[in-house]
């Protein structure tokens, strides 16, 4: 049995006296205090982020749910130029599930019609169609494709919306029915895919009807074996013609001169949960195979450089109210090369 050691009256003062101390240090604010807790949650927060990646190597990307928290908050960390978070178009997806919205593409043939050269058009540093005063009467808003493989139709409906009002001067813009080209354009596959243009030349042959006569279900439907009313009665938009223009300078003065262009982008992981500010793919990010067509409206320039100005179709619950902000001139986004 160890015996107790005892404390000599000495010893009990000065321990009295350094207990006093301690209490007496509590009451005193630091001034950095404020700065340690926030590097201190700025460590929390890598720490958590390297504790994610650290036990998630082996993880298949393609069984990961598109609207992860974990993943959102690894992204945000990462990136300085744009955010990422929730929306309703991809709410239960995988990414497997994912993979099928860009089963699309521009052309399938490499021969298309290159548009006339725009030679007197003087380019500013920034315009977005939705802010232009003379045609701001033909803005619509951006669409969602629900569970339907749709950014070929969506794109090109809307574009020729907008071109449409341009061309009557803001007097009407009203919506057309991308679900009657999804049903009854047997050059494409339904709601499994397709090409931009062979929309177009639905559009140019048979001619695009308004919403209200076959309005959009964003599901497979068979097209109606009776003429509808919109087509008895000749109401039908019919394309006169499409052409091509190639980089970024002859996609600027198309947009100036006509109207928003459609285009192709190729799309990355962390595109599907866009929020707002500049976005280019993240290190950590991996790109699906095919394409996801767009309409762009507009560029912007800033400190970070250029981008383009989106409308995409999945709602407006994603990104910017349905638009985004792309960094132009990306090689692996190749969003400056053509628009139709």
């Amino acid at each position: 049995m160890r015996n107790r050691k005892s404390n000599t009256p000495s010893q009990a003062s000065e321990n009295a006296r350094k207990a006093m101390f301690r209490r007496g240090k509590k009451g005193v604010s630091d001034p950095n205090t404020q700065y340690y807790i926030v590097i201190g949650g700025f460590v929390a927060v890598m720490a958590a982020v390297g504790v994610y990646m650290f036990m998630n190597p082996k993880e298949s990307l393609l069984n990961r749910q598109v609207i992860d928290s974990d993943e959102l908050l690894v992204q945000n960390v990462q990136n300085q130029f744009f955010q990422s978070g929730p929306n309703d178009q991809f709410v239960g997806y995988t990414m497997n599930d994912a993979r099928k919205f860009f089963n699309l593409g521009i052309a399938d043939s490499p021969n298309l019609p290159s548009c006339e050269p725009i030679t007197d058009v003087e380019l500013p540093d920034s315009y977005d169609f939705r802010k232009d005063e003379a045609r701001k009467n033909c803005v619509g808003e951006p669409r969602k494709a629900g569970d339907c493989t749709a950014g070929h139709v969506l794109s090109v409906v809307s574009t020729v919306e907008d071109r449409i009002c341009i061309a009557n001067n803001g007097k009407e813009r009203f919506r057309l029915s991308a679900q009657d080209a999804i049903s009854c354009d047997e050059t494409n596959f339904n709601c499994d895919g397709g090409y931009v243009t062979h929309t177009l030349d639905y559009g140019r042959d048979q001619g695009f009807i308004r919403e209200e006569c076959f309005p959009y279900e964003g599901k497979n439907m068979t097209c109606p074996d009776q003429e509808n009313k919109c087509r008895a009665n000749k109401e039908q938009y019919n394309l006169m013609s499409y052409c091509v223009v190639q980089g970024p300078d002859a996609i600027k003065k198309e947009i100036l001169q006509s109207g928003p262009v459609i285009a192709p982008m190729s799309p990355f992981t962390d595109f599907l949960t866009y929020k707002e500010g500049v976005y280019f793919p993240s290190e950590s990010a991996f790109k699906f195979n095919g394409q996801q067509a767009l309409k762009i409206v507009g560029w912007e320039s800033s400190l970070q450089g250029e981008a383009w100005i989106v409308e995409n179709s999945w709602g407006t619950k994603w990104g910017e109210k349905g638009y985004a902000k792309v960094m132009a001139g990306h090689q692996d986004l190749g969003l400056d090369f053509i628009g139709i």
